[in-house]
């Protein structure tokens, strides 16, 4: 008995650098690996809406600043931008194509039945998960205490100590062998030597 346990060990492809004791159900359900998709049997119709917006946002912004008019005025180490060109600054094709994307869209949910915001999708698919994996799923999602990532090699999945994973982050960072604490921005400085490369 106490073999089996040390083989199941060995086949794993999951790394335990938590004090969290893991169950089989999370080691079986990590050792799937960080690339694995659960199947999805629901989606948000506020989630709908937001991947409909940022489509018809990103179409505008390639429309706008692919037609050549507008001077490249890249500004370095800036946030993101939430600016949407016009419509009257956008081309007519592409206006269209917004068009029926923002038709598609609405003939889509008008034929779905919508249930707490949500419309079921994939019916004949068969799900990936048994309802204890994806109890598992949620538990592990939800732990704050815990950082889950890929190893750095090998393909394993490792789960550590959130706060062991900073305390590394700061390590590193407070190793002045390595990085410097700058006083004042560095954009001027950054600016000049991008131009030289």
């Amino acid at each position: 008995m106490h073999n089996d346990g040390i083989d199941k060990i060995k086949q794993s492809l999951t790394v335990n650098l938590s004090d969290l004791e893991l169950t089989d159900v999370e080691i079986s359900l990590l050792d799937k690996g960080l690339s694995f998709i659960p199947t999805c049997k629901s989606l948000n119709v506020f989630k709908i809406y937001e991947s409909q917006h940022k489509l018809i946002r990103n179409l505008k912004i390639k429309d706008y600043f692919n037609n050549g008019s507008v001077a490249n005025t890249t500004t370095a180490f800036t946030g993101p931008s939430r600016w949407t060109p016009p419509d009257h600054q956008v081309s007519q094709p592409t206006l269209d194509t917004v068009q029926r994307i923002i038709r598609r869209t609405a003939s889509v949910l008008k034929q779905s039945t919508v249930h707490n915001n949500c419309i079921r999708i994939n019916k004949s698919l068969q799900n990936n998960l048994t309802s204890t994996d994806r109890s598992a799923l949620n538990t592990l999602r939800n732990n704050e205490s815990i950082i889950i990532k890929p190893a750095d090699k090998g393909g394993a999945t490792v789960v550590m100590k959130k706060l062991s994973g900073l305390h590394e982050a700061y390590r590193q960072l407070n190793n002045v062998m390595y990085w410097n604490l700058m006083t004042r921005p560095v954009t001027a400085l950054l600016l000049n030597w991008q131009n030289y490369t």
